[in-house]
């Protein structure tokens, strides 16, 4: 399963698959950005995966400001292998089986 290369993720993950808020989010943020725009790459897909704890500490300017960079904020490991590989993670039935399209289906088999 593919992976989106063009969206920068910095957190970490508690035992409970949530995204806690990170120290220097807004720096990191923006050093990915530069670099897209620095090297050329920058198509308009790129932009960065930020926890929703942090959401409130974002101060989003210029280019980011105008679009011309996502930010998505995410609150679990789901979320984040969703808006990463594009494909719906899935929910677990009883059992804790996903269904084989699922990315959680998919990574168990």
């Amino acid at each position: 399963m593919a992976v989106g290369q063009d969206l920068e993720i910095t957190r970490s993950v508690n035992q409970y698959a949530f995204a806690p808020a990170i120290g220097g989010g807004q720096l990191k943020f923006e050093g990915f950005f530069r670099t897209c725009r620095d090297d050329g790459t920058r198509d308009g897909s790129q932009g960065a995966a930020v926890p929703v704890a942090n959401e409130k500490n974002l101060v989003l300017t210029g280019e980011v400001a105008d679009g011309k960079y996502a930010v998505w904020c995410i609150e679990t490991i789901k979320d984040a292998r969703e808006l990463f590989t594009g494909v719906p993670a899935g929910t677990g039935d009883a059992k804790g089986e996903f269904g084989k399209d699922a990315v959680f289906g998919k990574s168990r088999h």
